[in-house]
Protein backbone atom coordinates (compact mmCIF):
# COMPACT_ATOMS: atom_id res chain seq x y z
CA UNK A 1 0.00 0.00 0.00
CA UNK A 2 1.78 3.04 -1.25
CA UNK A 3 0.84 6.37 -2.67
CA UNK A 4 3.43 8.26 -4.64
CA UNK A 5 3.55 11.31 -6.92
CA UNK A 6 4.07 10.65 -10.59
CA UNK A 7 3.93 13.63 -12.84
CA UNK A 8 1.06 15.88 -11.89
CA UNK A 9 -1.09 13.27 -10.09
CA UNK A 10 -0.78 10.86 -7.19
CA UNK A 11 -0.75 7.14 -7.92
CA UNK A 12 -1.29 4.13 -5.68
CA UNK A 13 0.25 0.69 -5.78
CA UNK A 14 -0.66 -2.47 -3.89
CA UNK A 15 -0.86 -6.22 -4.38
CA UNK A 16 -4.14 -8.08 -4.34
CA UNK A 17 -4.64 -11.81 -4.98
CA UNK A 18 -1.13 -12.06 -6.40
CA UNK A 19 -1.63 -9.17 -8.83
CA UNK A 20 0.00 -5.78 -8.67
CA UNK A 21 -2.46 -2.91 -8.86
CA UNK A 22 -0.82 0.33 -10.00
CA UNK A 23 -3.23 3.10 -10.98
CA UNK A 24 -3.48 6.89 -11.01
CA UNK A 25 -5.90 8.63 -8.67
CA UNK A 26 -6.25 11.62 -11.02
CA UNK A 27 -5.95 13.83 -7.95
CA UNK A 28 -3.31 16.28 -6.84
CA UNK A 29 -4.11 15.69 -3.15
CA UNK A 30 -2.30 12.94 -1.25
CA UNK A 31 -5.21 12.59 1.20
CA UNK A 32 -7.66 11.98 -1.66
CA UNK A 33 -5.19 9.52 -3.20
CA UNK A 34 -5.01 7.47 0.01
CA UNK A 35 -8.80 7.39 0.23
CA UNK A 36 -9.06 6.33 -3.43
CA UNK A 37 -6.59 3.51 -2.78
CA UNK A 38 -8.56 2.37 0.27
CA UNK A 39 -11.86 2.38 -1.64
CA UNK A 40 -10.40 0.47 -4.59
CA UNK A 41 -8.91 -2.17 -2.29
CA UNK A 42 -12.22 -2.50 -0.42
CA UNK A 43 -14.15 -2.90 -3.70
CA UNK A 44 -11.75 -5.63 -4.84
CA UNK A 45 -12.06 -7.44 -1.51
CA UNK A 46 -15.86 -7.22 -1.57
CA UNK A 47 -15.99 -8.68 -5.08
CA UNK A 48 -13.44 -11.36 -4.25
CA UNK A 49 -15.36 -12.47 -1.15
CA UNK A 50 -18.77 -12.14 -2.84
CA UNK A 51 -20.12 -9.59 -0.36
CA UNK A 52 -22.44 -8.05 -2.94
CA UNK A 53 -24.90 -10.96 -2.79
CA UNK A 54 -24.95 -10.91 1.01
CA UNK A 55 -26.01 -7.26 1.03
CA UNK A 56 -28.74 -7.88 -1.55
CA UNK A 57 -30.17 -10.64 0.63
CA UNK A 58 -30.01 -8.45 3.70
CA UNK A 59 -31.78 -5.40 2.24
CA UNK A 60 -35.40 -6.22 1.44
CA UNK A 61 -38.60 -4.34 0.79
CA UNK A 62 -40.84 -3.87 3.83
CA UNK A 63 -43.80 -5.32 1.93
CA UNK A 64 -41.92 -8.64 1.51
CA UNK A 65 -41.05 -8.78 5.21
CA UNK A 66 -44.64 -8.06 6.27
CA UNK A 67 -45.97 -10.65 3.80
CA UNK A 68 -43.69 -13.34 5.22
CA UNK A 69 -44.63 -12.35 8.77
CA UNK A 70 -48.37 -12.46 8.09
CA UNK A 71 -48.11 -15.84 6.36
CA UNK A 72 -46.32 -17.29 9.38
CA UNK A 73 -48.71 -15.55 11.77
CA UNK A 74 -51.77 -16.97 10.04
CA UNK A 75 -50.32 -20.48 10.13
CA UNK A 76 -49.40 -20.17 13.80
CA UNK A 77 -52.77 -18.76 14.87
CA UNK A 78 -54.72 -21.28 12.82
CA UNK A 79 -53.20 -24.07 14.90
CA UNK A 80 -54.08 -22.30 18.14
CA UNK A 81 -57.61 -21.29 17.14
CA UNK A 82 -60.31 -22.00 19.66
CA UNK A 83 -62.52 -24.98 18.93
CA UNK A 84 -65.98 -24.10 17.69
CA UNK A 85 -68.68 -23.65 20.31
CA UNK A 86 -71.06 -26.50 20.97
CA UNK A 87 -74.46 -25.91 19.40
CA UNK A 88 -76.14 -25.46 22.79
CA UNK A 89 -73.84 -22.57 23.76
CA UNK A 90 -74.60 -20.56 20.64
CA UNK A 91 -78.33 -20.72 21.47
CA UNK A 92 -77.62 -19.30 24.97
CA UNK A 93 -75.57 -16.42 23.60
CA UNK A 94 -78.09 -15.56 20.91
CA UNK A 95 -80.92 -15.56 23.48
CA UNK A 96 -79.01 -13.18 25.72
CA UNK A 97 -78.18 -10.87 22.82
CA UNK A 98 -81.84 -10.57 21.79
CA UNK A 99 -83.00 -9.85 25.36
CA UNK A 100 -80.68 -6.81 25.75
CA UNK A 101 -82.20 -3.35 25.52
CA UNK A 102 -81.73 -1.54 22.23
CA UNK A 103 -79.41 1.17 23.61
CA UNK A 104 -76.68 -1.34 24.67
Amino acid sequence: MATYPRGRYWWYRFRFAGERIDEPTKSTSRTVAKEAERQHRRALEAGYNNFKEVRQNRVRILEEIIGEYLTGYRLATARRALPSMPSGMSVVFSARRSSLPAFC
